[in-house]
């Protein structure tokens, strides 16, 4: 019994572990040599939006809860693969892709986290080339029309 019970929780703890998300993956790379790491918390986030004009991008800015960046272009070239593959792996748990598309010699793609309410709780915009490699973390209760309006007036 105290076998089967340990088989168990061994087994159940290596699916707790082998499972990923946008945080976990942000938080693994942060601390690798040559990654450079800022991120802007929610008070960050609000006095932005508090300095900007009434319109879509407050309106969006003023539904997130924070924002992670990691540049990874100064590290190897084994470290910014491995990055990207985790980013890409993020479509097996949970993850939509929302837009992937090429610029220049750059891959830009974005994945989002929904909840059950259907508002973006975690998105990644991840940019990669030869040379660079970006990856961005936004957190909070996101509406996606307002994505689509902020979007809109942008282009």
């Amino acid at each position: 019994m105290k076998k089967l019970l340990f088989t168990f929780f061994l087994f159940s703890s290596c699916l707790w572990a082998s499972a990923q998300d946008a945080t976990s993956v942000f938080s693994y790379f942060k601390d690798k040599k040559h990654v450079e790491y800022v991120s802007a918390p929610r008070m960050v986030m609000n006095l932005v939006a508090s300095k900007m004009k009434t319109g879509n991008f407050q309106a969006l800015l003023s539904q997130i809860s924070s924002a992670k960046l990691l540049t990874l272009s100064q590290c190897r070239r084994g470290i910014r693969k491995k990055f990207t593959k985790k980013i890409v792996e993020l479509g097996k748990t949970g993850y939509d892709e929302i837009a992937a598309f090429k610029e220049d010699d750059d891959n830009i793609s974005i994945v989002a986290r929904k909840g059950s309410d259907n508002m973006i709780k975690e998105a990644v915009v991840m940019i990669s080339g030869k040379t660079d490699c970006i990856g961005i973390l936004v957190t909070g209760n996101i509406n996606p029309e307002d994505v689509a309006a902020a979007i809109g007036t942008a282009e």
